[in-house]
């Protein structure tokens, strides 16, 4: 009778620890990961980050910081809606090919990125772009074109390619003026061997290598996303003659080089999360 009655009591306590357990369990917050590049683009969400006491007093909607870059809790007024966990990625194919992987639900990157992932049949999706315009054409300050137009005929009328930079493969700038390219009749290639091309593509591997690639006479121009193009004239190593939102046929009018992407099932899963977190970036944009 005595093992029975200590048996019991165990029996009791054992299943009054997995209740409490359950309840503790059942009342944390729901958590919303981020992946994001680090460059400014993405100013949006830093400055929502940075921000938690002014957007409390302004919004009644922001960011409580719990680990700096790393963790925070989303309120809404007095209401904790969830925890953001942020995550640095690379950029480019890097950052859906992570959030592909599980590493995070949503995604600050590239257009041209995300939309290469889509096209292969991966299940997200774009939900918001993040600004419009910002990508350019940047040439050599000793190169003579001011606008698209003269440098239209300026390529023409070479014996050798131009050779011409980009950052990566994938990027936006890179598939607008190739577009610009075929639609003016411009011939181009990615073959040193091929002279006979307008223009020479060489893939400087990362914005950061474009300027330093125009100062040594490495490329003769490069398309790409600001604010490398602005540093470029600032620091007189380059000269914008054209934005890329400007460019023939026409297709790419206020087109954003950055977007916000999330996977199918968090969209569907996390739906409340993801639009409570759009709206603080609305407001911090």
């Amino acid at each position: 009778m005595h093992h029975t009655t200590k048996l019991v009591i165990t029996l009791a306590f054992t299943l009054m620890v997995s209740s409490l357990l359950c309840t503790v369990q059942a009342g944390d917050p729901p958590v919303l990961k981020v992946g994001h590049v680090g460059h400014d683009h993405h100013t949006a969400l830093y400055v929502a980050a940075l921000n938690g006491d002014m957007f409390k007093k302004d919004y009644g909607l922001y960011l409580k910081e719990v680990r700096p870059k790393q963790l925070y809790q989303l309120y809404d007024g007095n209401e904790l809606v969830c925890e953001l966990e942020l995550f640095k990625v690379g950029g480019g194919s890097k950052m859906p090919t992570a959030m592909d992987q599980g590493m995070f639900d949503v995604g600050f990157g590239g257009v041209a990125a995300v939309a290469f992932h889509v096209d292969k049949g991966r299940p997200m999706k774009i939900i918001s772009p993040l600004h419009s315009k910002g990508d350019m054409l940047v040439v050599s300050t000793d190169l003579a074109p001011n606008n698209w137009e003269e440098f239209v005929e300026y390529v023409k009328n070479r014996e050798e390619p131009l050779k011409v930079g980009f950052k990566a493969p994938k990027a936006i700038a890179l598939l607008i003026f190739q577009a610009a390219l075929d639609e003016v009749g411009l011939s181009y290639t990615y073959n040193a061997g091929e002279r006979d091309a307008d223009i020479l593509f060489i893939n400087m591997k990362g914005a950061g290598h474009l300027n330093p690639g125009l100062q040594n006479d490495i490329i003769d121009a490069y398309v790409c996303n600001n604010p490398f193009c602005a540093i470029a004239e600032e620091k007189g190593m380059g000269r914008c003659i054209a934005d890329l939102n400007d460019l023939p046929p026409g297709l790419w009018k206020d087109h954003p080089c950055c977007m916000i992407a999330a996977m199918d099932e968090v969209i569907e899963k996390k739906r409340d999360l993801v639009v409570k977190f759009l709206e603080l970036i609305a407001i911090a944009t």
